[in-house]
């Protein structure tokens, strides 16, 4: 990539690089061990931190003396903190991370990590095509924009062109990503995907990597568009009103490398696209509903971006795997501005299944509806949601709010704001607020992860069962609040819980971190605020509630289920700093006692 896209790729890896550099301090802090400042300090090392901080690490270290038990005693705790690490530094790091967009790529970088995709496959994201190649390709795009009856001056011309050029690359990797899966297979494969569940032998048809690439590249070419759009002055088009699926004033489409392409004016449009395309709204309070014969990609791979500059904006996805849900594709939206709401169906709001689906609001007091597999739901793909400022109210049924299942992950991070999570469907088999599912069976189910990062303020949560921290059968649950008097309210089942039975291999963790604040957890029933109890066989989990900083209130319905219990194979980690008494773990029967002179000091 070249021009305004190639400096925001360049911004992007320096921000990330930064981050990476202030990972000791950030990495010292949630568990890792500190630099060393010279060679006579290294001779005497101090004490390896066990937990987020110092004064959490006291109180372990104190509870594993009482018990006479030294710190590997607990090391599967331990190791589930540490692989939470790189999480909690993008929560600690957010306000130098800088806005919306740039988180975004970071916990989406993070998140195919977490997939196995090595990370010289995630960062090759520019074009390998030569320079003189790249203008060419780039002049052609210029091409469809200069009619002068149309009445775009060059900046203008030259930034869609240049977006185009771009995001028709994120569509040809996203085409790469998916070319294992051919039109038959794809037709077998929807009913699953509804259903959260595959076809045996489906588990590894993606090309992640290719994906990876594909999402990436895509939020880097939108952030181009959006850091150059200042220079380019006002948007005094020649505007039409008979542009096909638009009512009000627009151009388009534009048959560009990344497919269709639509401008719309600063005035309200009502968008109801029958195909998959680019939109980009320039202002105005916007309707956003995409037309119901739109359906998935049987072949190659959709490509759908809307980028939206401002208005308070009302985005409807009545049809399934839209405004930012991805199947067999990808799907991005980028919202600027305004009070927006958001509702839809299912495989919506940051959703990807066999796909990446995409959502970044950097600001507004925004309002998130859905049905299914929405807001961070990921399933055989990566479904992510960025919320920036605003105070926003989330409401989902099943599976959301930071899902993942069967080799998926789903990630929501909200940046600040009094928001409200909500889980609007009592059901045993919910899934939200930072859960994970192996999908069944689970023999033959590559698990999933679910991750919800919010940053700051006062916020509340609430959910019926399997949430705030839940993972089944190998998956990973995890959520982080930041800075914040918060409210956790939950039937049962969550806050670090894990369920696991022995014919799954791998490792199941569910964890609930906060970082600070005053806050009230209540459960309704049990078998929550670190349990890892079984309701069937033997239970091979992980289950972990951290609490760094201040005076909490925690009530549980069966206190013989909550805190610090352990069943089975199970372990659990309960350190609550203003809870009394602050640590309590729970290790499998008869854990061997720490070797005389071993004790944790």
């Amino acid at each position: 990539m070249r021009g305004s896209a190639g400096r925001a790729l360049g911004t992007a890896l320096g921000t990330l690089a930064m981050a990476l550099a202030a990972a000791p301090a950030a990495a010292s802090a949630a568990g890792a061990a500190p630099p060393q400042p010279n060679a006579a300090a290294a001779a005497t090392p101090k004490p390896r931190p066990l937990a987020l901080n110092d004064a959490a690490d006291k109180a372990l270290r104190a509870e594993l003396a009482r018990r006479g038990l030294e710190p590997s005693a607990v090391e599967p705790q331990l190791e589930a903190l540490r692989a939470a690490d790189p999480w909690v530094a993008l929560v600690q790091g957010a306000d130098r991370i800088g806005g919306a967009g740039a988180f975004a790529y970071m916990a989406l970088d993070q998140a195919f990590a977490e997939l196995g995709v090595p990370a010289a496959e995630r960062m090759a994201l520019a074009d390998t095509d030569a320079a003189s190649d790249q203008l060419t390709a780039l002049g052609e795009q210029m091409k469809l924009f200069q009619d002068p009856a149309l009445g775009i001056p060059e900046p203008w011309r030259a930034s869609f062109a240049q977006l185009a050029l771009d995001l028709g690359r994120a569509r040809r990797l996203a085409a790469q990503a998916l070319a294992g899966i051919d039109e038959q297979e794809r037709r077998n494969l929807l009913e699953g995907v509804f259903k959260l569940v595959v076809a045996k032998g489906q588990e590894d048809a993606i090309d992640r990597g290719a994906l990876a690439r594909a999402a990436l590249t895509a939020l880097v070419a939108t952030d181009a568009f959006l850091a150059g759009r200042a220079g380019n002055g006002p948007p005094v088009f020649a505007w039409r009103t008979d542009v096909p699926g638009v009512e009000g004033f627009a151009l388009g489409p534009f048959a560009t490398a990344a497919g269709p392409l639509y401008i719309g004016g600063v005035d309200r449009n009502t968008w109801s696209l029958t195909e998959h395309a680019v939109v980009v709204d320039l202002g105005g309070d916007d309707r956003h509903a995409p037309h119901p014969s739109r359906g998935p990609a049987l072949t190659g791979a959709d490509l759908s971006v809307i980028i939206d500059l401002a208005g308070s904006d009302g985005y409807e996805a009545d049809v399934p795997a839209t405004i930012g849900g991805g199947l067999f594709g990808l799907s991005l939206v980028r919202d600027e501005a305004g009070n927006d709401g958001y509702g839809g169906r299912a495989l919506t709001q940051g959703s990807g299944s066999f796909g990446a689906g995409l959502l970044v609001d950097a600001a507004g007091e925004d309002r998130y509806e859905a049905g299914d597999a929405a807001q961070g739901a990921g399933h055989q793909g990566v479904g992510l949601l960025v919320d920036g400022e605003g105070d926003d109210i989330y409401a989902v049924g099943n599976f959301g709010q930071a899902a993942g299942a069967e080799g998926g992950i789903g990630v929501l991070a909200d940046l600040s704001g009094r928001d409200v999570y909500l889980d609007t469907r009592a059901s045993e088999d919910d899934h939200v607020q930072g859960s994970g599912a192996a999908g069944l069976p689970w023999q033959e189910a590559r698990p999933g992860t679910g991750i919800l990062l919010e940053v700051r303020g006062d916020d509340v949560y609430r959910a019926f069962v399997r949430a705030q921290g839940f993972a089944l059968g190998g998956a990973t649950g995890l959520l982080i609040d930041g800075a914040g008097n918060d409210l956790f309210v939950l039937e049962e089942q969550g806050q670090g819980r894990t369920e696991s039975c022995t014919d799954h291999s791998g490792i199941t963790r569910g964890l609930l971190i906060d970082l600070g604040g005053d806050d009230v957890r209540l459960v309704a029933a049990g078998h929550s605020q670190a349990c890892s109890v079984p309701s069937a066989g033997s239970c091979s989990g992980t289950s972990v509630l951290l609490d760094a900083d201040g005076t909490d209130v925690l009530r549980c319905g069966d206190e013989k289920t909550c805190r610090g219990v352990a069943a089975g194979d199970g372990r659990a980690l309960f350190i609550d700093l203003g809870a009394k008494p602050p640590v309590r773990i729970g290790l499998p029967a008869n854990p061997k006692p720490a070797p005389a002179g071993k004790v944790a000091k």
